[in-house]
């Protein structure tokens, strides 16, 4: 399926289907109960441009890549380049981790490998879980700029 349409009209249409799925992601859970170690790609979330998350991923592997941001409990941080955003979530209630920005962009690499499609302009993006400087387990997600990451 080949789309044209304007970054407007995908921004429009993404947030008119960004469902509260993104507060619980994805139904298989991994053995933490978070988001697979593995990519799970989002179904009908809404798009945004694949080159926006491209330049987004080596933004944030080759710009100040051994800076670490501390990420507290319950809490999330993000990213946003174009109409990307990719978001790191601590859903732990009490314990809190670090995440370096290289393994972030890493992190989305993988979604973008597993999830887009290279002949496609626009992606729905996906989940995967990682672990923060500590070994707790933290969530990855990519969505549209306009979507709360949860």
């Amino acid at each position: 399926m080949h789309l044209k349409s304007s970054p407007i009209l995908v921004t429009i249409l993404s947030l008119l289907y960004v469902p509260s799925i993104l507060a619980n992601p994805v139904e298989k859970r991994g053995k933490s109960g978070g988001i697979p170690t593995k990519p799970d790609c989002w179904k009908g979330l809404g798009l945004f441009p694949l080159s926006d998350a491209q330049a987004l991923a080596t933004e944030l592997q080759t710009v100040e890549p051994d800076d670490m941001f501390y990420l507290p409990h319950r809490n999330s941080h993000w990213w946003e380049k174009g109409l990307v955003r990719m978001c790191v979530r601590n859903s732990f209630i009490a314990e809190n981790t670090h995440v370096v920005r290289k393994y972030v962009g890493e992190n989305l690499q993988q979604i973008i490998d597993k999830c887009c499609k290279k002949d496609e302009p626009y992606c729905e993006g996906g989940a995967r879980q990682g672990k923060g400087d500590s070994g707790l387990y933290i969530d990855f997600l990519t969505v549209n700029a306009g979507a709360n990451c949860g």
